[in-house]
């Protein structure tokens, strides 16, 4: 059973009251966007992800803002352990299992800021790029 936009997690309010950089894992967040996405029985279950439904699934929330071309990035899906040299990777590796406990094989981070005040449609929308 899908969870309700209701039941969508939002951002910590630490991370929009603070201008340090922040990231906050959240299972919540993973666990909805699994069964709005990716479940065989989600709301908006996109076919483009069933690769996903065996993978392990990290999610972010972070104040950062990012953007490209004058294009404001709100949420992205990366490998859970980009290649990098062995120092850069081994540093990546230990933050990640700080936040999961152990490394997923995506992490999905999005935008606080952008998150917060979003509608259901916008939110939505995130799941059929």
């Amino acid at each position: 059973m899908a969870l309700t936009d209701k039941q969508r997690p939002l951002p910590p309010l630490e991370l929009l009251e603070t201008d340090a950089i922040c990231f906050a894992a959240s299972a919540d967040l993973s666990k909805w966007a699994r069964a709005t996405f990716i479940a065989d029985d989600a709301f908006l279950r996109n076919d483009d992800h069933r690769h996903l439904n065996q993978a392990t699934i990290g999610a972010l929330w972070t104040n950062v803002p990012n953007g490209r071309a004058g294009r404001s990035i709100i949420g992205q899906a990366e490998r859970g352990l980009p290649p990098a040299g062995k120092w850069l990777r081994a540093r990546i590796e230990r933050q990640i299992l700080d936040w999961f406990g152990d490394v997923p094989d995506f992490i999905l981070t999005f935008d606080a800021h952008y998150a917060k005040p979003m509608r259901r449609r916008r939110v939505l929308r995130l799941g059929r790029a």
